[in-house]
Order: C-alpha cells, then structure tokens, then sequence
C-alpha cells in the first residue's frame, strides 16, 4: 500500500517506478532484483484445506488478510511488498523492519487460535540465502490507482522460502509477546460477489522453463491464451456495480470484532461496527457522503483497487467470466500443458469473497483482497500441487 522513501535498501521498494499495464508483469525487465538484507517472509495457515473443506473460507481468509494488516502496522513510513494468498500471505521487507515484524506476527500466531479457531506459521528466509540456494527475489510494483500499489514477485525465491518455512522450524520467527496483534483497519463489510457474467474462475499458472527468459515466454503465451478465452481481463474484475452490495448488520461483522478484540467481541466494538456499516449503507443507497467516507467516490476507488490479478511467482487470477470459459479455459490451458510449458490449477465458484484494508479514506488509502468463492485459491492450489506431483 505505499509508505514514504527511506534511507539505505530499506527505501528500494518505495523507488520502484510502478507498472500500469499487467501484461508487463510476465517481462523480466518489469522487475527489480530485492537487496541481499532483506527478507522473504511467509505466513502460513496449518491445515487450511481442511478449513476450506468444512466451509470455514471466510476464516481463512481474514487470517490471511490478518498477516498483512498486522505487519502493515508496525512498518511506520517504510514501504514492504506484500501479497495476499488466500490461505496466507508473503511479505518482503528490509532487515531493520525484522523485530517489528516479528513481534505483530508471532502476536498473531499466539492469538490466531482465539481470533479465528487456527494455527499460524510465520517463518523468514534471507534473500541472500535464497540466492545461495539458486533461486532469487525480484520486485515489481503494479499500480492500482494513485498511492495504492501490489507487489509482484518473480524468481522462484518466494516459492523456496515458502518451501523452506514449512520444512525446516529453523527459519521460524520468534519474538516476545506483550498483548494481541494491532489489526486495525481489517474489514469485511461486503457481501460476497456475485459473479455478473455466469461464474468466478481462480486461476493458478505455473511456466514449467528452466531459464527466466523461457518462463517469460511462456507467462506471455499463457496470458494471450487466456484472453483469448475470456477477453481482455481489466472486465472481468469481480468488484463490479453489478456485485458490490451491502447488508445490515453486515454478514462478517463477527470476524471483524473478535480480531479487533484480541479474541473477544465487546458490546462497544459491535455498536462500533454495525453504527459504521449503517452510515455505509445509506451512503451507497443514497450516494451521500459521511465525514470522510464519500460513499460513491470510496465504490469507484474499491472497483480499481482490487487485487484480481496478480504475478507472484505464477500467474494468480480470479476472474468474473462466463458460464463456458470453465470448459474453454481447460481445453486451452491443456494444450500449453501437453506441450510442457505450464502447469495450472483453477477452481469454479458462483461469487468471490472480498476482505478490504482501509488505512486513510481522506487519502483514498485502501486495498481490497480477492479470492474465489469456496476456497478459490486453497482448492486451486491444491490441482496445482497434484500435477506438479504428477509430472515429477
């Protein structure tokens, strides 16, 4: 989301000169190679397929959601590079940021069984030993609107950390814990997105090269067969006018209470939540505009600053399509894969889940997470991870 330039590599993030177009993002020289005294770090919710599976998604995905919120608010004016993954999240932050980030999110590994009834693994890998390990950690910043931008992730280092953290307790964080994680400006106000053109695609896409060149040829090729199925895919945001609705009380204001209290729901927090999604309500219903939330102005920012599509090591899309690209999709997406470019994963819901961080209204400061309805990239990752099993 932003921050100020700071002195030394922790600055190098914030003086990326941001990428308007994503097809850019599948070139190599859209990207930056991340300094040697930063470092990858990676959150991961232990058993969150099982999760999905009993319908607890929404859960999954505040947690992850919490990951970055949490870490976002101890970074001050530094600018680190995030990314939502659904069941997780990534983050890629200088070494001075380390302690601070260590204690929010070993907070939130403590108080994550309360909050949201799972288990958090938070773990950081350097990037100079990625390097070692012949891997590396390139950065790009895509820009959604004004101040608002996602980072995208290239090298194959972010896929090795995530790999080292799950294996080894060695690159775990550690760190004292003096009170729950600050997880202010988490929200899940919105009802589920109906998908306004027949259904929700996640899409996971893997290039399957073994030298950078080749890999960005074939992100490329997949991109263009994609669109061929689908169209150009700035349409196909499930953020639309069509799916944005709100209710009252709002579906997940629950969610949002027990993070803000530690684990617990207070009387004040609920009146809290629900006087705000009031004001929310009649603001959208009647285009008016409270405070600093201008109601029409905040729907028009959301609908850009969704992160929809997104370049973290593969291609990861949640698409709004229509009822046939299910079909149309496998059918072109297996020809890349019988021909040993990709390996790709998707996952078919009726609607996607949006949970938002707002930081600054006055300043339109506010990012929206998207995943796909049911689990979207939970179960989509999980096709991935059976083909990647089976082509060895």
């Amino acid at each position: 989301m932003g921050g100020v330039k700071a002195g030394g590599s922790a600055g190098f993030y914030a003086d990326l000169v941001p990428v308007r177009q994503y097809r850019r993002l599948s070139d190599a020289k859209a990207y930056r190679r991340v300094p040697e005294d930063w470092r990858v770090v990676v959150c991961d919710i232990e058993g969150s397929t099982k999760a999905v599976a009993a319908g607890r998604y929404k859960d999954v995905n505040m947690l992850g959601s919490a990951c970055i919120t949490a870490a976002l608010n101890v970074c001050g004016d530094i600018a680190i590079a995030y990314e939502f993954g659904g069941d997780g999240a990534t983050l890629v932050a200088p070494e001075r940021l380390i302690g601070k980030l260590s204690g929010a999110l070993c907070a939130l590994q403590q108080y994550s069984v309360a909050i949201y009834g799972m288990k958090l693994r938070v773990g950081a890998v350097s990037v100079a030993e990625i390097r070692a390990r012949g891997a590396d950690v390139l950065l790009a910043r895509y820009q959604l609107s004004k101040g608002n931008t996602q980072a995208m992730f290239s090298g194959g280092g972010v896929a090795l950390a995530d790999d080292l953290i799950k294996a080894d307790d060695r690159y775990a964080l550690h760190a004292p814990i003096s009170g729950p994680p600050d997880l202010t400006g988490l929200s899940c106000r919105w009802e589920p997105l109906q998908s306004k053109n027949g259904t929700m695609v996640t899409l996971l896409v893997l290039a399957r090269g073994a030298r950078q060149k080749e890999r960005d040829r074939q992100y490329a090729r997949a991109l263009e067969t994609i669109e061929g199925v689908t169209g150009n895919l700035a349409g196909l945001a499930p953020a639309n006018d069509a799916s944005l609705k709100f209710r009252w009380p709002p579906r997940y204001w629950r969610l949002e209470a027990v993070g803000l209290g530690g684990g617990h729901v207070s009387f004040k927090q609920m009146m809290i939540i629900w006087t705000e999604a009031a004001f929310q309500k009649i603001g959208h219903q009647f285009g008016l505009k409270f405070g600093d939330y201008n109601a029409p102005v905040y729907k028009e920012e959301l609908k850009t600053n969704t992160d929809y599509r997104r370049f973290g090591d593969m291609i990861r899309l949640v698409l709004d399509c229509d009822s046939r690209a299910d079909k149309d999709l496998r059918r072109a997406l297996n020809e890349l894969e019988e021909k040993g470019e990709i390996i790709y994963g998707l996952h078919i819901s009726q609607d996607a889940l949006m949970t938002c961080l707002v930081f600054n209204l006055a300043r339109s400061r506010h990012i929206h997470f998207i995943d796909g309805g049911g689990g979207g990239f939970t179960l989509a990752a999980t096709e991935l991870k059976k083909k990647i099993k089976s082509f060895g």
